[in-house]
């Protein structure tokens, strides 16, 4: 109710004429935004809160491998931050960091401002746990609360809706000044909507055209013989086709491929395994509908215009061809010195601390030639590694990669799982999953908290989806 009334103060301040202005509409953005995310989890909850008692979903969430590795990473972070190496001072643009004498013995971390409005803004190991933390939680209540396939299917229908109404607005607005959401533009860049780095917004697209491929597997396998008539399948296989388009609009590399891979390898692979055990006439179905799916997608490509996305290709090509490396190779280099530093007796086992790569990583950035100007200075600062892996080892260190390892462990699992025959909706979802962390090694993904709800929601649906399936349902009972 407390969002509910700001929508209130908001209508009643906010004047008539300005209402449905950009800065008008920023005041309503996040209390509605706010009032739906609570609502709709409540509505799909509801039902499945009620039907067990609170023992008994604690006690699943304590079976859960996510939340105790999430548990153990944020333990290891909140040691860091409350025993420093050093403390950032800001002033007028520059910063200095002045060094502390931490428990030797114990994990210390970077003592640096939560908020800032300098260059290159605030981040420590508190923002660090409030980026990651929300995700962590909707994956752990989503394990332990939602148990039917269905409920899923309905928040999936749920994310799509969602995110055609945020792809049709993103194409429709690409501002090159002013603000999004209170943050302004900076010089030089043309946002993607509500998305400031257009890569983000590729990724937001094409983990909802998986979600949305998913589906429409999820619909064709139930129907079975039956799918000739038509069915919720055709309205998800659109969708899929509008955010995997919409999501090249982004003129992001990383989604093109992801786009690539999702339409001419996880379809086929999907339809060859998952289908494995489908009869004949379920299978002709299948291959029409793929075979309309692609007149459509040959259609779109032949009208919509990807000239922006045809000069980032250009470009990324031309620069390897010239350099022989990308242009994220010298950040990898100096994330990797900057990990290694001092070797096994500098910060490689307990990292610089969580939330110190922007403040830390300067100095290693300047030794790089291809980062450097005229005069032998760094040329331009970068606040991310854009190799995310790689970051998170410069900054938790091999002891704090330990509980990220124990989840990726628990999650191949399920990805090994996923390409059982018979479950076709599953491959889509696992196959996002696996391009996701590869795309993650050449850009900044894990540090963009919306990104990671929506795994967050993959991640348990392909989870439910799996130990529900008839497979499993079959393998418990012998």
């Amino acid at each position: 109710m407390v969002w509910a009334g700001c929508l209130v103060a908001a209508l009643i301040a906010v004047p008539r004429e300005q209402m449905f202005t950009r800065a008008g509409l920023d005041y309503f953005a996040f209390p509605l935004a706010a009032f739906v995310a609570q609502w709709v989890p409540f509505i799909l909850l509801k039902n499945d809160l009620l039907a067990r008692p609170a023992r008994q979903v604690w006690g699943d969430l304590v079976k859960q491998v996510p939340f105790w590795a999430g548990l153990a990473l944020f333990t290891y972070f909140t040691l860091q931050a409350l025993n420093p190496w050093g403390t950032v001072v800001e002033r007028d643009l520059f910063w200095k960091i002045f060094l502390e004498k931490p428990v030797t013995w114990l994990p210390s971390g970077l003592a640096a401002p939560l908020l800032s409005d300098e260059d290159p803004g605030g981040m420590n190991a508190w923002r660090v746990m409030l980026i990651l933390g929300g995700p962590w939680l909707l994956l752990c209540a989503l394990r332990v609360t939602v148990t039917r396939r269905r409920t899923y299917v309905f928040l999936g229908w749920v994310a799509l809706a969602s995110a055609s109404c945020i792809a049709v607005f993103c194409l429709l607005n690409q501002p090159a000044s002013g603000e999004v959401l209170g943050f302004k533009i900076p010089v030089d860049i043309r946002v993607f909507g509500v998305f400031m780095n257009r890569n983000h917004g590729g990724v937001y697209l094409y983990l909802n055209a998986a979600i949305a491929l998913s589906l429409t597997f999820w619909y064709l396998r139930r129907a079975g013989g039956s799918s000739v008539k038509g069915g919720p399948y055709l309205l998800a296989g659109f969708i899929f086709l509008l955010l995997s388009v919409f999501a090249l609009f982004s003129n992001s590399v990383g989604a093109l491929l992801v786009v690539g891979l999702l339409l001419f390898l996880t379809i086929p692979v999907a339809v060859i395994r998952g289908m494995l055990f489908a009869n004949e006439s379920t299978r002709r179905h299948v291959f029409m509908t793929l075979a309309a799916l692609l007149v459509a997608a040959v259609l779109i490509g032949f009208m919509a215009d990807f000239q922006g996305v045809e000069k980032k290709v250009a470009t990324k090509v031309t620069n390897f061809k010239a350099l022989g490396l990308d242009d994220r190779a010298p950040l990898r280099a100096a994330t990797w010195e900057m990990a290694t530093a001092g070797g096994t007796s500098g910060k490689v086992w307990t990292g610089w601390g969580a939330g110190s790569y922007r403040w830390v990583s300067p100095v290693f950035q300047a030794r790089q030639p291809a980062l450097q100007d005229a005069h032998g200075h760094l040329q331009v600062r970068a606040v991310y590694a854009h190799c995310d892996w790689l970051q998170m080892l410069a900054e938790w260190g091999v002891i704090g990669i330990l509980p990220v390892l124990v989840g990726l462990g628990w999650l191949a699992t399920l990805l090994v799982r996923a390409f059982r025959p018979g479950t076709p909706e599953t491959i889509p979802l696992a196959c996002v999953l696996v391009f996701f962390g590869l795309h993650a090694a050449f850009d900044l993904l894990c540090w963009f908290t919306p990104l990671l709800f929506t795994l967050a929601v993959i991640i348990a649906a392909l989870g439910c989806f799996i130990e529900k399936s008839s497979a499993a349902q079959r393998s418990r009972t012998v």
